[in-house]
């Protein structure tokens, strides 16, 4: 769990397959010089213990890790839609599934690639 009085978050939400590519972005990350001003969280469905502990002990960044309350999509979800998961939906939810320090929040895919890692300014 990340210490400190932060009020600013970079957010992933993940599923299993999800997990490698997370870990790439949250390295990246690690070397903003701007690092120390914004918390990273991961908000995910079931991964494993492993996975959560590996995305929660990156080296250089420390990172929080939420497990998603399933609940709060099941009213959302529709499954004919095919292509969507519930995952799809964590996203919907973060000021519910976030501490309430946290004034700015920055979503991110992890299916991107950071050009530039100093990601403060944003």
């Amino acid at each position: 769990m990340i210490d400190g009085p932060s009020r600013n978050v970079v957010v992933f939400c993940i599923d299993g397959p999800y997990v490698l590519p997370c870990a790439f972005l949250i390295d990246q990350l690690a070397r903003d010089p701007a690092a120390g001003r914004y918390d990273v969280a991961v908000i995910h469905q079931p991964i494993g213990a492993d996975a959560e502990t590996a995305l929660r002990e990156r080296p250089g960044r420390p990172v929080r890790t939420i497990a998603f309350d399933r609940d709060l999509a099941d009213a959302l979800y529709e499954p004919r839609a095919g292509h969507v998961s519930r995952s799809t939906y964590m996203r919907l939810f973060l000021d519910e599934q976030l501490p309430a320090q946290y004034e700015r929040i920055l979503y991110l895919d992890c299916d991107v690639h950071l050009e530039r890692t100093e990601i403060a300014p944003l």
